[in-house]
């Protein structure tokens, strides 16, 4: 797809990728050319059937395998060298022919209405509910916070420190025993609003990132308890500290996902009406909230124990069990989907990065808006339908993006203050 390959070009900072059929070169493509091509089409405005042309996936997974190595530009052309046209002869003949060789001025550069009324991204915010009532809001120059048993600290051992502006007192307050806060028998909320994000490590070591306008309802200790049971809502990645008697329990709405020890993507937003569980290692089970006792619950648990019991009921509507590279699809008062998936989009937001493959303009518009906070509106909903994939570091002021959608897509964009106008 196009937006994937201008995707690829700017976050490997090259201009020109090679294009391949199979295993045979077929010849580099630029930066230049694309775009030209796209003014081409009546102006950028009927490139519907120019997206079809581009497969990438392979050269996306290429991308990842080799992340680590040093980004000399050989092994950045060596990553994507599997960019492929599914239908070659459009292409072909219009970089060949003398047609193809003249055109409208490119939109190489940031659209400069949108540039003027940029938005900035989300940084790290959030804050620390306790049961009391009382709230902390937590630095933003700080990525992570840490509660352990009746302690509070930043994830850099720095302490936690009150920052309430109803405080009476003058002088900064800090927070590394108070056990009037931290009482093991009450929860802690921690919530990130909308252009937020935090990291959190649980009193059992379980290490946590949250998303954006998303919360986490836990207690300062799971002593004493048979379970590690918290409650989400919005998205989070979990590391999950091994214990193989304490199962760890996630409730999302109507969800219940118990693990034993692993790592895996919640994501629960209530304007998107599912939720997606994403299994990187390990094995989780995914139910209906409401079998969370008896039998099931003790059958669930010898399952993750053993995963040569992966057969039978565990399977059924109500009750599924995740291998690595699986999602699930859970919907009220419809079955559990499974399916194999790219895990790396799933958890691309932990990384800094969005990452979108074939997803609908509307979809992309919603994830985004939570990172800018921003409100969307369509002048027209078939707008939203327009499906696009690609990439963008979650740094990237917010013209950048709304530029690269324009040039992938029929769409265009207006800001005003922090209302996003979408029009055809």
């Amino acid at each position: 797809m196009v937006f994937e390959a201008l995707s690829i070009m700017r976050e490997n900072d090259v201009d020109i990728l090679p294009v391949y059929e199979g295993n045979r070169f077929i010849a580099d493509i630029s930066k230049d050319e694309i775009t030209d091509f796209l003014n081409h089409l009546d102006n950028g405005k009927n490139i519907y059937f120019h997206k079809l042309n581009f497969d990438l996936g392979t050269a996306l997974m290429r991308i990842r395998e080799q992340s680590s190595r040093p980004k000399k530009l050989s092994d950045v052309l060596i990553r994507v060298a599997v960019l492929a046209f599914a239908i070659l002869g459009l292409m072909w003949m219009f970089f060949n022919s003398p047609q193809g060789k003249h055109h409208g001025p490119l939109q190489n550069n940031v659209n400069l209405p949108l540039a003027k009324n940029d938005i900035l991204p989300g940084s790290n915010k959030a804050t620390l509910t306790f049961a009391n009532g009382k709230t902390i809001h937590l630095s933003q120059a700080k990525t992570g916070v840490v509660v352990d048993g009746s302690s509070l600290k930043y994830n850099d051992n720095t302490a936690v420190i009150s920052n309430n502006s109803a405080s009476s007192q003058t002088s900064p307050r800090h927070l590394g025993d108070r056990r009037d806060l931290l009482n093991s028998t009450e929860k802690i909320t921690v919530a990130t609003p909308r252009g937020g994000q935090y990291q959190i490590t649980l009193p059992d070591g379980t290490r946590v990132w949250l998303n954006a306008a998303s919360s986490l309802k836990f207690p300062s200790s799971f002593a004493g308890t048979t379970q590690r049971k918290i409650e989400l809502s919005g998205e989070a990645y979990f590391e999950v500290a091994k214990n193989k008697t304490h199962p760890f329990i996630v409730v999302s709405n109507e969800q219940l996902v118990e693990v034993l020890g692993t790592h895996f993507n919640i994501s629960n937003y209530a304007d998107e009406g599912i939720i997606k569980t994403t299994l990187l290692e390990g094995s989780v089970a995914v139910r209906h909230a409401e079998f969370i006792s008896g039998s099931r619950t003790s059958k669930s648990a010898k399952l993750l124990r053993d995963p040569d019991l992966r057969q039978g009921d565990m399977n059924t509507r109500d009750d599924v069990v995740l291998k690595p590279g699986q999602q699930s699809t859970f919907t009220n008062n419809k079955p559990i989907e499974i399916n194999q998936v790219d895990t790396s989009g799933a958890i691309a937001w932990k990384d800094g990065k969005f990452a979108f493959r074939n997803e609908s303009l509307e979809s992309i518009m919603r994830k985004v808006a939570r990172w800018y906070d921003i409100e969307i509106v369509y002048q027209n909903n078939q707008i939203g339908k327009e499906i696009l994939g690609g990439s963008f570091t979650r740094s990237e002021q917010f013209s950048v993006i709304l530029t690269t959608l324009e040039l992938a897509s029929d769409a265009h964009f207006k800001i005003q203050g922090k209302k996003i106008i979408i029009t055809q």
